[in-house]
C-alpha cells in the first residue's frame, strides 16, 4: 500500500504561512482546503488572489499558485517511475516531492511534526542528505552529440527532487556552478539558480529553435533571461529571473493563477482576458510599460508563430504588492517549424477567433486592451518586424554552426516569412506581391536544403530519447 500525503505547510520565503489539506468523501469527491496561520502578514500572501483572511479557501481542484509549478511531461514520468511504489503520486504527492524548490517563492513540505507513519519511510528516502559531482557550465555548453541525452539523464537523477517547473518540455532546474573548486568536490543539490531543457526526438532542436526566438524578443524591447545553449545545440540553459540579488525568491503567478484556472485550461481563454487579469494586479506606475510589453510579446508569438503562447506563458512577478511587473519573456518556440505542427494556430483567442491576427487585428488589440495609440502599436509592430528579419537573416550561419538543424531553421525562416506577409495579405496571390527582408535568405535556404517539412520527414540523427513532446 503506498502512501498518501494529505496535508502540506505552505512557505513563503521560507517562512510558514499556513496549511494546504486534501480531503477526499466516502463518494471520492476531494476538496482542498489552505488555511492561513494566525498573525500572518498581509505582504505574505501566497499570492494576490488569496490575500491574509481567517476564512479558508476552498476549491475543488488544487489552488492554482500550488499547480502552477507541477511537473509534467518527463520530468513528471521520471518521478513516477522513481517514487510511485512507495507514495500515490496524485497532485498533493508531487507537491510534497517538488515543492521544497519551485519556480516563485511559495514552497511547500511536511509539517515537521507530522506523524504520520505511512510516510515515515518515504521522508527518510526524500530527506536523505543528497550529494552530488559539481555539475559546471562548461559540462552543459560542451555537450556534443553523443552525450546530451545521458546529461539530462544525470540532471533527472540530481535535481528531479528539485524541479518545481512546469512544462511539457524535458526540463529540470538545476544547480550549476562556474567551475569545479576541486576534483573531490560535492554538492548539496538543494537551491537550483538555473533551468536547464532538452531537445526531444519529435521535436529536434528545440533548444536552438528557442533561442532564436528569445534573441527576436530580446531585439523587439522585452526583457528576456540570460541564457546559454550547448554546442551540440541541443540543450538550453537559462537563468532563473525568480531570484533576488539576496536569494530571496521574487513572487512568480502566471496567467492560469491569476484568472483561477487549472493548468488543464490553459489553453481556454483569450488575449483581451489574459491583458485584464494582468494589468489588475499592475500598479498604476507600471501599467503602461506592462501593457507595452504584453502588446510586444504579443506581436512577437505571432510573427514567429508561436503556437503554445497559452496562459502559463504570460506571467506577473513582485516582492510586494507595490512593485507588481510582468514578468520577463520566456518559453517561446516557433511551434509552425514542425512538420506535426505546421498548421498550429494561436493558444489564445483573439478577436474572438483562434487564428494568426492581421495587421488590423493586432493594432485593434493594441488600442483597446493595451490602450496603447495607433501610432505606437503601429511602431511596435514594425520594430519586431525588423528584430524577425534581423534573426531570420542569421540563419546560415546558424545551420553552419548546428549540423542537422538546417531543416528547422528553413522552416522557422519560411513560416516567419509568411507571418509578415499575412499581416497584410492572407491570400497566397496576394502575398506574392509583397516583399520583405526575409525572402532572400528563405530562398536560399529552400534552395540549398529543399522544401524543409519534407525533409523533416526523413530520419535525422537526434536522441534516443523515447519520451515525446506535446508543446
Amino acid at each position: 500500500m503506498v502512501a498518501k500525503v494529505r496535508e502540506l505547510l505552505i512557505k513563503v520565503n521560507q517562512t510558514s504561512v499556513g496549511y494546504l489539506t486534501k480531503e477526499e468523501s466516502g463518494s471520492g469527491q476531494k476538496k482542498y482546503v489552505f488555511t492561513y496561520q494566525p498573525d500572518i502578514e498581509p505582504e505574505q500572501a501566497v499570492s494576490v488572489t488569496m490575500p491574509v483572511r481567517k476564512e479558508s479557501y476552498v476549491t475543488y481542484f488544487m489552488h492554482p499558485i500550488f499547480e502552477m509549478s507541477q511537473p509534467e511531461g518527463l520530468l513528471k514520468d521520471y518521478l513516477v517511475n522513481r517514487f510511485g511504489k512507495f507514495l500515490s503520486m496524485d497532485d498533493m504527492g508531487l507537491l510534497f516531492l517538488t515543492g521544497r524548490s519551485r519556480i516563485g517563492n511559495v514552497t511547500a513540505e511536511l509539517d515537521p511534526g507530522n506523524k504520520d507513519d505511512e510516510l515515515a519511510d518515504v521522508v527518510k528516502l526524500v530527506n536523505k542528505s543528497h550529494e552530488i559531482d559539481p555539475l559546471t557550465e562548461q559540462d552543459v555548453i560542451q555537450t556534443n552529440e553523443d552525450e546530451w541525452q545521458k546529461l539530462f539523464e544525470r540532471l533527472l537523477e540530481d535535481f528531479a527532487l528539485n524541479s518545481g517547473v512546469g512544462g511539457m518540455q524535458p526540463k529540470v532546474l538545476a544547480e550549476i556552478v562556474d567551475q569545479a573548486p576541486n576534483s573531490e568536490a560535492r554538492l548539496t543539490a538543494t537551491s537550483p539558480t538555473y533551468i536547464v531543457k532538452t531537445s526531444d526526438k519529435d521535436y529536434p532542436f528545440l533548444a536552438i529553435n528557442e533561442s532564436l526566438c528569445l534573441s527576436v524578443a530580446d531585439k523587439a524591447g522585452l526583457s528576456v533571461a540570460d541564457y546559454k545553449i550547448s554546442e551540440n545545440g541541443q540543450v538550453l540553459m537559462i537563468d532563473r529571473f525568480d531570484i533576488n540579488d539576496d536569494g530571496t525568491r521574487l513572487a512568480f503567478e502566471d496567467g492560469c493563477v491569476l484568472q483561477a484556472k487549472p493548468t488543464g485550461e490553459r489553453y481556454d481563454s483569450s488575449m483581451e482576458r489574459l491583458v485584464e487579469s494582468i494589468l489588475a494586479y499592475v500598479p498604476s506606475e507600471n501599467r503602461t510599460e506592462a501593457a507595452r510589453a504584453l502588446f510586444i510579446l504579443t506581436v512577437v508569438n505571432s510573427l514567429v508563430r508561436n503556437g503554445d503562447a497559452h496562459l502559463k506563458n504570460f506571467a506577473i512577478t513582485y516582492n510586494n504588492e507595490n512593485d507588481v511587473s510582468f514578468a520577463k519573456s520566456y518559453d517561446i518556440t516557433s511551434t509552425r517549424a514542425y512538420v506535426s505542427l505546421r498548421d498550429d494556430i494561436p493558444a489564445l483567442m483573439m478577436c474572438n477567433t483562434k487564428r494568426w491576427p492581421t495587421l488590423k487585428e493586432l493594432v485593434r488589440y493594441g488600442r483597446e486592451s493595451c490602450l496603447l495609440k495607433e501610432k505606437t502599436c503601429k511602431e511596435i509592430i514594425n520594430n519586431v518586424i525588423q528584430a524577425v528579419v534581423e534573426v531570420g537573416n542569421t540563419m546560415s550561419d546558424v545551420i553552419n554552426k548546428y549540423p542537422g538543424s538546417e531543416f528547422i531553421c528553413t522552416a522557422m525562416v519560411v513560416q516567419w516569412n509568411d507571418a509578415i506577409k499575412s499581416l497584410y495579405f492572407k491570400k497566397e496571390k496576394d502575398k506574392k506581391t509583397i516583399k520583405t527582408g526575409l525572402d532572400a535568405i528563405e530562398q536560399s535556404l529552400v534552395k540549398k536544403y529543399g522544401e524543409p517539412y519534407q525533409q523533416q520527414d526523413k530520419p535525422v540523427k537526434t536522441s534516443k530519447q523515447e519520451n515525446s513532446l506535446n508543446m
